[in-house]
């Protein structure tokens, strides 16, 4: 199983490679957040209008993230400036509390890194990701890859996405009679 990610108006595979011999089962849909100081001036604000922070440096993440940073910005008129790249989310957030840079924050990451000096507000217009499992159909019929997607990925995610999980289980469950078995077994 792997789990991958794709932006609002992009594919999961970037038009890289065909998708067709895999399953692909959204697990959640999972906002981005805007990362500021704690002291900047729009760190007390509701939301944030991407357009009023087009003056600001931006710290960028792995190429995927940093692709939907440019378009984000671009449709609210403007290119980043992007002054850091890193991969590592804690690292955007010590840059971003340091005063180097905002950054866009995908809330699941949110949940389990936080810094002190780093406040995060949702963006205008509002933006998300949606989380995939991805794999083979005859994997499906594996127990234990069919334990895990019952399962849902229990504890990558909160709570609040518990809904979402039951309604993609069930679409699985009638999809595969294997899988189903499996599932009841959990439950």
């Amino acid at each position: 199983i792997a789990v991958a990610f794709s932006y609002e108006g992009t594919d999961l595979a970037r038009g890289e490679e065909s998708l067709e011999p895999f399953v692909t089962l959204p697990l959640l849909e999972d906002e981005v957040h805007l990362a500021l100081p704690r002291g900047h001036s729009h760190a007390g604000h509701d939301v944030v209008q991407l357009e009023e922070l087009a003056d600001e440096d931006w710290i960028a993440g792995c190429p995927r993230c940093r692709g939907h940073l440019l378009q984000v910005c671009n449709n609210a008129g403007f290119v980043p400036r992007v002054a850091f790249e890193t991969e590592d989310y804690v690292t955007v957030l010590s840059f971003v509390a340091q005063g180097l840079g905002i950054a866009l924050i995908p809330g699941l990451i949110l949940e389990h890194t936080q810094h002190p000096d780093v406040v995060t507000v949702p963006i205008a217009p509002a933006s998300r990701r949606t989380v995939y499992a991805v794999t083979t159909p005859g994997k499906l019929v594996v127990i234990l890859v069919a334990m895990v997607l019952a399962c849902g990925l229990s504890g990558w995610y909160s709570s609040s996405a518990l809904n979402q999980r039951s309604q993609t289980l069930e679409s699985l469950i009638d999809r595969s009679e294997p899988l189903a078995e499996s599932a009841e077994v959990l439950y």
